[in-house]
Formats: C-alpha cells, structure tokens, sequence
C-alpha cells in the first residue's frame, strides 16, 4: 500500500531538517584529560628533569626543557614491574625512553636577529625501530 503524497512529502521534509540540524551542531568535543607539569613529572613512566634555559640576549629570555633524566631505563627498573616501559620487550617490540625536541623561534636583541633553537619538549617511551611516519609540519625557519 502507498503512502499518500503528503505523508511522503512530510516525512522527505523531516529528514531534510534532521540533516540540516546534524550540518549546524559542531561535533562533540573530545576531552582530552590535562595535569599540571608537577603532577605529570611525578607520574609519567619515563623520568623527566626540567630545566631552565637562560639567555640575557634572547627573547624569550627564559624556555623550559624537558629532558629524559640521566639513565631513565636504570629509574623504570627499580620502581615498576618488568611488563612496562624502558627498555622493555613488547612481543617484537623494544621500547625505550626517547626525548622529544622541537625547534622554537627565538630573537637576539643585540645582533636584532632571529634564528631557531632546539627545545627538549618531554621524554616517552617509544618503540625503538618502527616504519616511517607521515611528515610532520616543520616549525619556524
């Protein structure tokens, strides 16, 4: 049995605004959980130690380096069981403790010039030979 026109009609209508109102709302946020550098440094299974880099000269005059403390394998060893991270066997996989380094643009007032200085930005374990990523954007040049 058909349906008459105008129930056609209405239900085309409805699912027409439904798309509409689906096309207007913005996806949910994802929450991404954040912890406050004192809390992480106490909590992250790869050691860290921060740094302060100091240069009269530069602005900014201060950066902050976040680099792998001094034999973090040594550290995860003494402190978590034998299943997790640092230099730990993962099936084929062998992980470590990596630091991370991004470039930061910098500005030196008495030569008013600019230039890019690496910054250690954290430590995490990661899985010591793996394919090759996709490319990542460069920082400041």
């Amino acid at each position: 049995m058909c349906a008459p026109k105008s129930s056609l009609a209405f239900l085309v209508a409805l699912a027409a605004l439904a798309a509409l109102g689906r096309q207007g709302r913005a996806a949910p946020a994802r929450h991404v959980r954040s912890v406050e550098l004192a809390d992480a440094l106490n909590r992250t299974v790869c050691p860290i130690r921060v740094e302060i880099d100091e240069h009269a000269d530069r602005v900014p005059r201060r950066i902050k380096m976040m680099k792998c403390a001094a034999e973090p394998s040594h550290w995860c060893r003494a402190h978590l069981p034998a299943h997790e991270c640092c230099q730990r066997r993962h099936g084929d996989h062998l992980l470590e403790c990596v630091e991370m380094h991004d470039s930061v643009l910098v500005y030196y007032k008495s030569s008013a010039s600019t230039a890019t200085y690496d910054v250690a930005v954290g430590c995490s374990c990661m899985v010591v030979h793996s394919s090759t990523a996709p490319a990542v954007p460069k920082g400041p040049t």
